[in-house]
C-alpha cells in the first residue's frame, strides 16, 4: 500500500511540475508576442524640420489593439502621454508612417507604440537631432550676407528669390564673356546694377556651374544648381505628367502659372530678361533658369512667360546669361 501512495505521489507531482512548466512556456510565449508587437523602424528629416517615422506592427494580438502610432519627446523614453500621432485601431498588421510637424532645435527620441487593451507597449527608441534652419525661413549667404527667402516644394527646399552674388560685369558685345578667374561674375540686366538687387544675376552656365563638374556651382555651401531631374520632380509634383515632363518646349497645365510672383507655389517666378550670346540684352517678359545639367555647349534650362501657362524646358547655348534658383543638398 505504501509503495503505491509513493507512485502516486509521485506521478502527481510530475504532473504539477509539467503544468507549472507548460503555464511558465505559455507566458513566456505570450511575453515574446506582445513584446514584439511593434517595432520602430527609422526617422528621415525633411527640409521644414518636420520628422517622417517608418515602423511595422507586427502583431494584432487577440483584436484587443485599440490605438497604434509614434510618440516622441525631448526625453530619452517617449511615452504616449507626450507628443504622438495616433493611427486609431488597426485592421491588419505590416508597415506604417507618420510625420512629426516642425520641432525645435535640439535632440529628440520617438519610437512607435500600439495599445492592447490596458497596456501599452513600445518598438525601439531612436534619437534625431534638428540642426535649427527650416525651409521656408530666411536663408542667409555667409559669403556676401545676402538674404533670400526658401518655400518648400514637395520634397524639395528651394530658394524663392534669384541668387545675386559676385562682382557685376558690362556685357555690350559677344566678347563680353565672364571668366574663370577666381571671382564670381555676374550681369546685371541693360548693365544696370539695380536690376540685380531687385532680380538677381545672371550668368553664364559655366560661371554658374563654377568652373567645375560640381552641381554646388556658385550656390552656397549646402546648396545646387538643380538638375534637368531635380526641375521634373518639382514639375511633376505641381500636377505635369511624366509625359509631359520629359518633353521640350512648353510643357503643362498650369504649372507655370503656379511658379509665378502670384502663383500658388511660392516660387515666385518673375520677368528678368537675359544676357544673349551677342552681349545685348533681351525679353523681359522671361525669366530663364539654369539646370546643371551639361549637354555639349549648350545646357538644360527652365523658362516662364507672362503669357504662357506651361514651363519651358529645352537646351540654351552656355553663352546666354540666366538667373539661378539653388536647391538644398
Amino acid at each position: 500500500m505504501r509503495n503505491i501512495l509513493s507512485s502516486s505521489s509521485f506521478l502527481y507531482g510530475l504532473c504539477l511540475i509539467f503544468a507549472f512548466v507548460v503555464i511558465l512556456s505559455s507566458c513566456k510565449k505570450l511575453d515574446l508576442v506582445r513584446e514584439t508587437a511593434v517595432s520602430t523602424d527609422g526617422v528621415v528629416l525633411n527640409p521644414d524640420n518636420t520628422v517622417t517615422a517608418s515602423a511595422s506592427l507586427i502583431d494584432l494580438g487577440e483584436g484587443s489593439i485599440i490605438d497604434y502610432g509614434n510618440c516622441w519627446s525631448v526625453n530619452a523614453l517617449p511615452t504616449i502621454n507626450d507628443y504622438k500621432i495616433s493611427l486609431g485601431m488597426p485592421s491588419s498588421t505590416g508597415a506604417f508612417t507618420t510625420t512629426t510637424w516642425s520641432l525645435t532645435t535640439g535632440t529628440w527620441y520617438l519610437r512607435a507604440y500600439v495599445i492592447d487593451g490596458s497596456n501599452v507597449l513600445y518598438g525601439e527608441v531612436l534619437s534625431f537631432s534638428i540642426t535649427g534652419w527650416a525651409c521656408g525661413t530666411m536663408l542667409t549667404d555667409n559669403r556676401d550676407g545676402s538674404t533670400y527667402s526658401t518655400v518648400l516644394i514637395g520634397s524639395q527646399c528651394w530658394m524663392a528669390e534669384n541668387l545675386n552674388i559676385g562682382s557685376s560685369i558690362n556685357s555690350n558685345a559677344p566678347s563680353d564673356n565672364q571668366t574663370d578667374n577666381s571671382t564670381i561674375e555676374k550681369y546685371c540686366y541693360s548693365n544696370n546694377s539695380a536690376t540685380c538687387n531687385d532680380d538677381g544675376g545672371l550668368y553664364q552656365w559655366n560661371e554658374a556651374m563654377n568652373y567645375t563638374t560640381s552641381a554646388q556651382g556658385i550656390c552656397p555651401e549646402g546648396w545646387h544648381i538643380p538638375s534637368d531631374n531635380e526641375w521634373k520632380s518639382m514639375e511633376i509634383y505641381l500636377g505635369m505628367t511624366q509625359l509631359s515632363a520629359d518633353s521640350s518646349n512648353y510643357r503643362g497645365t498650369d504649372e507655370g502659372t503656379k511658379l509665378k510672383l502670384s502663383g500658388s507655389s511660392g516660387f515666385k517666378a518673375g520677368g528678368t530678361g537675359y544676357r544673349k550670346s551677342d552681349g545685348t540684352y533681351g525679353n523681359l517678359q522671361f525669366g530663364y533658369f539654369w539646370t546643371s545639367t551639361d549637354n555639349g555647349t549648350q545646357a538644360w534650362a527652365r523658362g516662364v512667360e507672362d503669357t504662357e501657362n506651361g514651363i519651358y524646358r529645352n537646351t540654351i547655348s552656355k553663352s546666354y546669361g540666366l538667373c539661378i534658383r539653388c536647391i538644398k543638398d
